[in-house]
């Protein structure tokens, strides 16, 4: 029997204002094997939240900013479902205050695919440890762990 922490599908939703970037950015992680959705708007990013494991947030955009778009985003993940959240932007000061705006971690280099995609592997290790514990936690009192 797989463990959930096994199942990872590596789902990755990014979303930015800038197709160039996007586009850059799904063929870096494609090419690695992750499945990779896109979204330029808010619309398009609820829609594709409730698939995502990691949700990967520009901070700056024209219509708001990646921390007044995140409660929102938070709102479409499914219940008991596994998803984090990261800021990516090129603004080093911004990117370490990640965790007061409500992420749960910062990406660095905006934009830049050989950048990202260490910094992408290492957010999916962390999803499939807290995976493990709350797996282990659900084990220990009977009850089912997240998907």
């Amino acid at each position: 029997m797989r463990s959930s922490v096994e199942e990872s599908s590596k789902n990755v939703l990014i979303i930015d204002d800038s197709w160039v970037v996007l586009e850059g950015l799904r063929m870096t992680l494609a090419g690695a094997g992750y499945q990779v959705r896109l979204a330029s708007n808010e619309a398009t990013a609820f829609k594709h939240v409730p698939w995502a494991e990691l949700v990967i947030v520009d901070f700056h955009m024209p219509e708001a900013d990646g921390a007044a778009l995140l409660p929102r985003l938070k709102s479409h993940v499914r219940e008991k479902a596994t998803c984090f959240f990261y800021l990516c932007t090129s603004d080093a000061e911004i990117a370490r205050t990640y965790a007061k705006l409500g992420f749960e971690g910062g990406f660095l280099k905006k934009g830049d695919g050989a950048a990202l995609l260490p910094q992408v592997e290492a957010a999916f290790r962390t999803i499939k440890l807290r995976q493990l514990a709350a797996s282990l936690r659900s084990s220990r009192t009977g009850s089912k762990p997240p998907k």
